[in-house]
């Protein structure tokens, strides 16, 4: 191919994909930027919760033989910790059906907590400057949670509307989502160009504006030799052959 042909195509490729890409390019450097500017732990709320806020107690205190537990569990263990619930002795056994949570004196599966446990263990976690104004058992969640179903949310009216996500079987924490994670968010829905479920990262119109992108820089480096000329890096010549002023 000659070259004029190949800089003429490559013009017209080059016009008509940074017509498409143009947006879209600006959101991706605008995402890009909020998403490396704001730190992890920000996002993801560490900053306001103590996730391990139970109180220590002495390893006397857990009197039940874990031996005897592992016999009562079906299913291959992960992981025992010695924790608490409610200042009380428990263990959490985590399987590969979940995690398990055993009264550690008397070896029973915790019950299943209710509303004024659940507003206690909020508070406890909780860490901010703001007050818990709304507790409420959800069947189904907010988008901001995905998929899952059946927790408890905790509102507080804090400057960053901190919301915090509970399981109703144990009282863990499960999530916690605050301003500073939807904003976040909201740039990551735009910058993968999912904007239903947030998540997918494979998703047609992202690979097709990818595919535009590339042809847009393939064609800008064949530009590149025709727009930019050997004596527009001659710098220290072209000064020397420059006149000098009387």
């Amino acid at each position: 191919m000659k070259k004029t042909t190949l800089f003429k195509y490559s013009r017209t490729i080059h016009k008509w994909a940074g017509l498409v890409l143009g947006i879209q390019l600006l959101l991706w450097i605008t995402g890009g930027l909020v998403m490396s500017a704001i730190p992890g732990d920000k996002v993801h709320g560490d900053h306001l919760v103590n996730r391990e806020h139970s109180k220590d107690l002495p390893r006397s205190a857990y009197q039940y033989p874990i031996e005897s537990l592992l016999k009562s569990i079906t299913g291959d263990i992960k992981s025992i910790n010695y924790t608490s619930l409610l200042n009380q002795p428990v263990y959490k056994v985590r399987t590969e059906s979940g995690q398990q949570w055993f009264n550690a004196v008397t070896g029973l599966g915790v019950a299943k907590l209710n509303e004024a446990q659940i507003r206690e263990l909020a508070q406890g976690y909780y860490i901010g400057g703001g007050a818990l104004v709304s507790l409420n058992f959800l069947e189904e969640l907010p988008q901001e949670m995905g998929r899952r179903k059946n927790l408890w949310q905790a509102n507080f009216d804090d400057m960053v509307d901190t919301t915090l996500y509970l399981s109703p079987d144990t009282g863990s924490l499960i999530r916690v989502r605050s301003d500073i994670w939807r904003f976040y968010d909201f740039f990551w829905m735009l910058h993968i160009m999912d904007y239903s479920e947030r998540s997918d990262s494979h998703n047609w119109m992202l690979i097709i504006f990818s595919a535009f992108g590339t042809l847009f820089s393939l064609t800008g480096v064949v530009l590149f030799f025709q727009v930019f000329k050997k004596r527009d890096f001659m710098w220290k010549k072209r000064s020397a052959l420059r006149p000098l002023k009387e």
